[in-house]
């Protein structure tokens, strides 16, 4: 049997409403020399019979039936069978445009240094209505990297992997039943090159309610991962707060704390800025891009400095990253170092 140059891996969980659409999706691709493997994660919806009846309808199209189990023990299921070059993440009630296969594998043969590549993503609500708003990924290896040190910087069901990567890291963490994507993330992060191309090439299906967050015993094992993944960037092993006030940057709760505090939390982001220059070539690359971000991220401690001085904080978020350079002033004095110097 040929091997296909491309694995296409769905699990499909109750996911009958918007099933059949995806799956028209990829049959539809430009590029079709591809199998399908579809891993029924335990559906009692109807799922599974018209699972059966596009297998019977497209040679490329394999399923397989497990009880259920969660997306990432479905996905490493999946996986075990994968026989493509190339994994290509697709979820059951998402769209994928029909170059979507066809330029990431062009992009992935230019660039053997790459190891995961997404795309650029639109939102589709739960009637079909195609939002004009994208959501902000970098394209940029390096930058990819710094974001994430905080949170997903790629967008799951678009992603396409070297396969030979993922088996070398172990697929997918299995404890984790949410975010499990962001964790395999952080593991690749420093060994492979990571990014997404900036052409929206998939309808990711939303329900309304944004991000939602993990449940604690999730965030628990993130922030382990996080940790894990900060002190290969730093070369020492990080304070907790610190790890937990990173996992907070992008839309969580922020929690009162001291001046003096959350200026050291600043401090770290800077350790951070350095550490990542010093290991990726890429984030060199990127130094510009990923200053900016970092001056965005020291605004947002400027919002938790409002909490407790609202004077201060106000003052702080006064300063456009354009005018970081009175910004940094001020936090150098507050923090006794030198913020202007980029040196590592």
């Amino acid at each position: 049997m040929t091997r296909p140059e491309i694995t296409i891996l769905m699990s499909v969980h109750n996911g009958r409403p918007y099933l059949s659409e995806a799956i028209r999706s990829i049959l539809a691709q430009t590029f079709d020399d591809f199998e399908f493997i579809i891993v029924d994660d335990g559906s009692t919806d109807g799922s599974g019979e018209d699972l059966e009846q596009w297998e019977s309808l497209d040679a490329r199209i394999r399923l397989i039936r497990q009880e259920n189990q969660g997306l990432p023990v479905a996905l490493n299921r999946g996986l075990r069978d994968a026989r493509g070059w190339f994994v290509a993440r697709m979820d059951a009630d998402d769209i994928s445009l029909p170059e979507r296969l066809e330029m990431q594998l062009n992009f992935m043969r230019r660039h053997p240094g790459t190891g995961v590549l997404g795309t650029g993503i639109a939102r589709l609500d739960a009637w079909g209505n195609l939002s004009t708003e994208t959501w902000p990924l970098p394209s940029s290896p390096g930058l990819t990297l710094w974001r994430t040190l905080f949170d997903s910087a790629l967008a799951h069901p678009t992603v396409m992997f070297r396969r030979d990567v993922l088996e070398r890291f172990g697929g997918y963490d299995e404890s984790l039943r949410r975010a499990q994507d962001f964790e395999l993330w952080m593991r690749l992060a420093l060994h492979t090159r990571m990014q997404s191309l900036p052409e929206v090439l998939l309808h990711r299906r939303v329900n309304g309610q944004g991000k939602v967050r993990p449940p604690p015993e999730v965030d628990a094992l993130l922030l382990q991962s996080m940790a894990l993944f900060h002190s290969r960037v730093l070369g020492r092993a990080p304070n907790e707060e610190d790890v937990s006030f990173c996992r907070r940057i992008y839309g969580q709760p922020a929690q009162r704390e001291t001046v003096r505090a959350l200026l050291t939390r600043i401090r770290y982001l800077k350790d951070l800025y350095r550490g990542i220059l010093v290991r990726s070539e890429d984030a060199r690359a990127d130094r510009l891009a990923i200053r900016e971000d970092l001056h965005h991220k020291i605004l947002k401690v400027a919002y938790e400095v409002q909490r407790s001085r609202p004077f201060l904080g106000q003052s702080l978020k006064a300063f456009s990253p354009e005018r970081g350079r009175i910004l940094l002033r001020y936090l150098r004095i507050g923090l006794h170092r030198d913020w202007k110097s980029d040196q590592v």
